[in-house]
């Protein structure tokens, strides 16, 4: 078993300093994005009239990332990615591309095989 002063002198010895990590945006794969879209188009393209899509998923946004300190190699510096705010909260939703104004969504406390289930009922209920 090593002491802490130890592996701190073996750390400073191998270049690492303690500090802050540093917040960056995260950031899309636009080349990625790009080739979803064309394959998207094609398919809106062969919808049947009596059907629409709906972009789905769950979602938990947690707020206000915080940057803590961490042992990063001296003249470095180590970006983690955040957004804002401070809660987490739990959220099915669906989305209609062709009307983004069509939102279908279950806020719940947590998203499991029940809370799924109440959402696809939001679903239906919406387009019967």
């Amino acid at each position: 078993m090593y002491k802490s002063d130890s592996v701190i002198a073996l750390l400073h010895r191998l270049g690492f300093v303690y500090k802050k990590t540093k917040l960056v945006a995260s950031k899309a794969n636009l080349e990625k994005q790009e080739v979803f879209i064309k394959e998207f188009r094609e398919i809106e393209r062969n919808l049947p009239d009596n059907e629409i899509i709906l972009f789905g998923d769950g979602l938990h946004p947690r707020h206000n990332t915080e940057s803590t300190y961490a042992w990063i190699e001296k003249g470095k510096e180590k970006e983690v990615l955040s957004n804002t705010g401070r809660v987490r909260i739990n959220i099915n939703g669906a989305i209609n591309p062709a009307n983004p104004t069509e939102i279908v969504y279950h806020e719940c406390d947590t998203i499991d095989a029940v809370s799924t289930i109440v959402w696809l009922k939001c679903i239906e209920a919406a387009y019967p």
